[in-house]
């Protein structure tokens, strides 16, 4: 239980009250962007004292769940959050008066720990008027002295002030300064900070956990691209990650603050209260593509899966924050993933495992151990271990399966659970959600195009790409800006499609095939202009027709993708093909121009001939069928059969022809992309008709 104590001695309950003061502690520094904005304050120190002007502002629409004391409670612990000469006793949680020292000093800690990458260079704790946020990694160089911003560029990159949820995309801009650090308008700043206020004045909530949630969703529409801090050179971390995981940190310690001890040496009580729970949904990606139900269609199979996969997911880390009087604040970062993180109080993990074990029971019965939940449980509290060990498989992770299947000596069947089917986890998992509509995503071919993407080094990055700063505010940062990407650009450019699984590195979607290649192109130049050119993609594209069966597809996908990464990455399997970027665009442009010339009177009969010359190649090569050997002269000699094919198809053809048995590799290439142009030429003739 989450319990507080009052000067009298009896219990009160602050628990949405500590994490709300966490979520607006630095409410401020939005506010101190502009000089016009109602609430600013010039001295960059005084910026906690915006929170308790925040709450008075909107004191009416706080009163829907929170009564007078707790509001007051709510604004002291926002505002005391710092120490030190440079702040004023009104803001200092020492300051405080009786009980209310302990946990304004929950709010101090949560804040330190998050903001822990800060070197204060600009001076303190800099809120500059205007000041931008740059996108992680654009500018960043490793050096002594930690991340800069490059400034010899020709143009600068930051964030455009835009609603959260408002865009597609998270559109940067561009901006010639060489020199000098640029600066969003007082005006840009006045306009989004009424919209805010507009917002703010619109929630309502009935209940605790209604309210911070509806509360959270407005500040990250308002903050995600307001920067944490303006002291350093470079500003790569959104104000809302620090807002939120400052939130979620103080929560975590806050169900552990169960006594007078914890306070007597509150440093070490409050380093040691929290953990990061890894918990991941293992088989996920292969259980919603393992169709085996003949006679239904892949499509309907691959949603009833997938919408099981997330009731399961959603149901287990709800049941969790609930179970452990967490809020929603306590999710490190909010996507469509089957790996979540979950801050959780320390004092809690061996009850967390326990529970796990008895879901996974559960879901064993359930899905006859097809579906199982692996953890890990990292200490990143400590500035020297920063987010590091969240990366790295603990002891734990793959507990979850054990517990459940097996001792020390192998497979244990009386371990299994075998108890009566009901329960809350039970209905969510059994239960009827509603389906995604997917009619669209089949054409008149019958097909649909399922993807995986990988982004390159992305884990890599996030273990040593950031110069010894990677701190959890960083780290949520970057793969919420990476999975907002994806989440964004995915249902825009590929406007019939069904993202099954996002995040930082890795997706995996179905989409309409008729124009994958073409879609797959502009997403990949988006990344790269996303990204500045730091990072790429390694794509697996597989075609299918309704009525197949994938079985183990997504085996297949990792092997391409390894295949891929092995290579160095930066290029996309297709029909068998491993392409580059370059040849991808040559791909769809040959495509084009035979589709093209047999539109214009070449015969339609040269769309069968580079397939057959292709399966008699395929059959001499792997099954030794001598009679194969006919492809050489049929296809040397196939360019005289017709004449009037047009120059760009004969050009191409013959450019092919004089390259044949000069390089066995690229011949074995060759004659996959003739039969997959050719398949794909006929397709595209076919739609068209």
């Amino acid at each position: 239980m989450l319990w507080i104590w009052s000067s009298g001695g009896a219990l009160m309950r602050y628990n949405y009250e500590i994490a709300t003061a966490g979520l607006i502690h630095d409410i401020g520094k939005l506010y101190q962007k502009s000089s016009s904005s109602p609430l600013y304050r010039s001295k960059s120190y005084e910026h906690p004292l915006i929170a308790g002007d925040f709450v008075d502002r909107f004191k009416d629409v706080f009163q829907q769940v929170f009564n007078p004391s707790e509001l007051d409670f709510i604004k002291e612990c926002a505002v005391r959050h710092h120490t030190g000469q440079a702040f004023p006793d009104s803001v200092n949680p020492d300051k405080a008066s009786g009980e209310m020292k302990k946990y304004c000093n929950i709010i101090n800690y949560a804040d330190n720990i998050s903001s822990g990458e800060r070197t204060g260079v600009g001076g303190v704790h800099g809120t500059k008027e205007g000041a931008v946020m740059h996108p992680i990694l654009t500018y960043a160089e490793k050096s002594k002295c930690g991340l800069k911003v490059v400034t010899n560029e020709t143009t600068q990159q930051c964030y455009k002030l835009t609603k959260y949820s408002d865009y597609n995309l998270k559109v940067i801009s561009y901006k010639t300064n060489k020199k000098e650090l640029v600066y969003h308008s007082e005006e840009d700043y006045n306009k989004f900070i009424s919209a805010f206020e507009k917002d703010m004045s619109a929630i309502k909530a009935e209940t605790k956990e209604d309210f911070f949630d509806r509360l959270m969703f407005v500040i990250r529409d308002y903050t995600w691209c307001v920067p944490s801090d303006a002291s350093d050179l470079i500003h790569d971390i959104s104000l809302y990650q620090h807002l939120v995981t400052t939130s979620g940190i103080a929560i975590a310690i806050y169900n552990n603050a169960d006594s007078e001890d914890f306070f007597r040496n509150f440093a070490k009580s409050a380093s040691e209260s929290w953990n990061v729970l890894t918990l991941t949904l293992d088989k996920a990606e292969e259980y919603i593509l393992s169709t085996n139900k003949y006679g239904v269609s892949i499509l309907d199979e691959i949603n009833t899966n997938y919408t099981k996969v997330l009731s399961v997911i959603d149901t287990v880390v709800k049941s969790i924050l609930d179970k452990y009087d967490l809020t929603s604040s306590c999710i490190l970062i909010q996507n469509k993933s089957f790996e979540k993180y979950i801050i959780v109080p320390s004092a809690k993990c061996d009850d967390i495992k326990d529970y796990l074990k008895e879901v996974n029971q559960l879901l064993f019965n359930e899905f006859d151990g097809t579906l199982l939940f692996s953890y890990s449980l990292s200490k990143v509290y400590s500035k020297e271990e920063k987010m590091k060990s969240l990366f790295s498989k603990s002891d734990y992770y793959m507990q979850g399966i054990k517990s459940v299947l097996c001792d020390e000596s192998g497979w244990n069947s009386d371990k299994v659970f075998v108890g009566e089917k009901s329960g809350k986890y039970n209905k969510a998992i059994s239960g009827v959600v509603p389906k995604v509509e997917i009619d669209s995503i089949v054409g008149d071919t019958n097909r649909f195009a399922l993807v995986a993407i990988d982004a390159d080094k992305v884990i890599d990055t996030m273990r040593t790409g950031f110069d010894g700063r990677d701190t959890i505010s960083r780290i949520a940062t970057y793969s919420s800006i990476l999975s907002d990407f994806f989440s964004d650009m995915i249902p825009s450019m590929f406007e019939d499609s069904i993202v099954i699984n996002v995040n930082a590195n890795r997706v995996i979607f179905i989409c309409n095939s008729d124009s994958v290649l073409e879609n797959m192109i502009d997403l990949i130049d988006s990344f790269k202009e996303y990204t500045n050119n730091k990072l790429t993609l390694s794509i697996a594209i597989q075609l299918l027709n309704v009525n197949q069966r994938l079985f183990s597809l997504v085996d297949l996908f990792n092997k391409h993708l390894k295949s891929i990464k092995d290579s160095g990455g930066d290029a996309v399997y297709y029909s068998g093909l491993i392409l580059t970027y370059n040849e991808l665009q040559d791909y769809i442009n040959t495509v084009a121009m035979i589709t093209e010339s047999v539109e214009n009177g070449t015969p339609k009969s040269i769309l069968h001939k580079l397939k057959l010359y292709s399966q008699m190649y395929r059959s001499y090569v792997d099954d030794g069928n001598v009679l194969g050997l006919k492809f050489y002269s049929n296809f040397r000699g196939y360019p005289k059969k017709f004449a009037d094919c047009s120059p760009a198809l004969l050009d191409f053809l013959s450019s092919h022809i004089n390259a044949i048995g000069e390089n066995p590799k690229e011949e074995d290439r060759l004659f996959y992309m003739l039969q997959s142009i050719a398949y794909d030429s006929e397709l595209r003739l076919k739609g068209e008709n």
